[in-house]
């Protein structure tokens, strides 16, 4: 395994890494919305918070020598799904055709008075040489 690092994201302030190559597979720590440590109350809206989400994945997986287009699976934990729209329009703006396998976690209150967290997995091996029939 390979730990991977840009400095175009956020560095990890706890024992873990950005993200971490096993054979094809990266695995993309969760990023925060809200990761520039505003006050709670202070915290950017959601729609910026999932874009920095989204930004900083992408640098992740572009450091380990993929793109978008290899993200596989993306999780994403919400503090409400009254927020879901929103982040969801953000999300489609940055994959357009590309559809991920995704999960959506309503959870409790984050760090740093985030909304939102997203996590990923992409495939970083050869593209499959034809769909399966």
């Amino acid at each position: 395994m390979e730990p991977i690092f840009t400095p175009d994201a956020v560095t990890p302030h706890g024992h873990y890494s950005q993200a971490m190559k096993a054979g094809p597979f990266l695995f993309v720590s969760g990023i925060l919305g809200n990761n520039a440590h505003h006050p709670p109350d202070e915290a950017p809206a959601v729609e910026a918070q999932a874009r920095l989400c989204l930004e900083q994945i992408g640098a992740i997986v572009a450091a380990a020598g993929g793109g978008p287009a290899s993200i596989a699976k993306m999780s994403i934990f919400v503090t409400g799904l009254d927020l879901w729209p929103r982040i969801n329009q953000v999300y489609a703006d940055f994959f357009g055709e590309h559809r991920p396998a995704r999960i959506v976690v309503p959870c409790g209150a984050m760090r740093f008075g985030s909304d939102v967290e997203m996590d990923a997995i992409a495939w970083l091996g050869p593209a499959p040489e034809a769909p399966l029939a």
